[in-house]
């Protein structure tokens, strides 16, 4: 009964200071904090070099193949800074995120084994990418100004993708963590309703390295290098935060 009560209060202390924390003045990192679920669209590219000597016989062969992910997701939250006000209602902003992203691969490849035969070699595991990309945002709508009263917002954005993979693969192991660097394009709508409600694409252009790894045996070596072709995340965003923006009225511009 004790512990009702304490809830009850608590519920209602909370109804009672809503009104005040909405009109607060948070800091603008976090007025413009968000964060959201990503869904992953990878394509890359899987290249395979064998040099094998068998029986005398020098084997130097290459295979190429053109993999997807068989089911991607992640997760992202990160922050922009404004630049330069370019209306009313627009502005150039810096914006920087941080992406988890894992990546799964489940196909099969042909490769020689040690005896110069050609075999279905699995190609399972996962990728974990890490991503920081970070560029210009030009920025329309509500989130541009941060205030209640604009109900749309929309963003164009250009800049650079540095990333952080770390591969596991059924057949392949202590993979080395690849570090490589793409530029991206994206793209932002989103609505004002309570919060700020968003859709994000990210387009990765370039190559990026999940894995480069050579494998030495008795009879030669194997080399391994997948490269993403194509990287699409799209991502449904929160602003949290966003309760915290103000109105700017005729006789109201705080």
């Amino acid at each position: 009964m004790k512990n009702n009560s304490k809830i009850l209060i608590a519920i209602i202390v909370m109804l009672i200071a809503l009104p005040f924390i909405s009109e607060a003045k948070f800091p603008g990192i976090l007025q413009r904090y968000q964060l959201g679920y990503s869904f992953v669209s990878n394509k890359a590219n899987y290249e395979i070099k064998q040099k094998l000597t068998l029986n005398g016989n020098t084997l130097d062969s290459t295979f190429n193949y053109d993999m997807k992910t068989s089911g991607s997701f992640g997760a992202t939250m990160g922050t922009y800074v404004p630049i330069k006000r370019l209306g009313r209602k627009s502005n150039l902003s810096w914006g920087i995120d941080y992406m988890y992203n894992m990546m799964l691969w489940d196909t099969k490849t042909k490769r020689f084994d040690n005896d110069g035969k050609l075999y279905d070699a699995p190609f399972s595991g996962a990728t974990v990418q890490m991503a920081l990309p970070t560029g210009l945002d030009l920025k329309f709508g509500c989130d541009a100004m941060t205030l209640k009263n604009h109900r749309f917002c929309a963003t164009l954005g250009v800049g650079a993708l540095p990333s952080f993979s770390m591969t596991t693969l059924d057949d392949l192991n202590d993979i080395t963590p690849q570090f490589s660097v793409a530029p991206y394009v994206k793209g932002e709508v989103g609505v004002y309703a309570g919060a700020c409600f968003k859709l994000r694409a990210i387009y990765t252009i370039g190559n990026l390295t999940y894995v480069n790894q050579t494998q030495n045996s008795s009879n030669g070596k194997t080399t391994h290098l997948l490269q993403g072709a194509s990287n699409l995340t799209v991502s449904i965003l929160v602003m949290p935060f966003a309760f915290t923006w103000h109105r700017d009225e005729w006789f109201n511009t705080y």
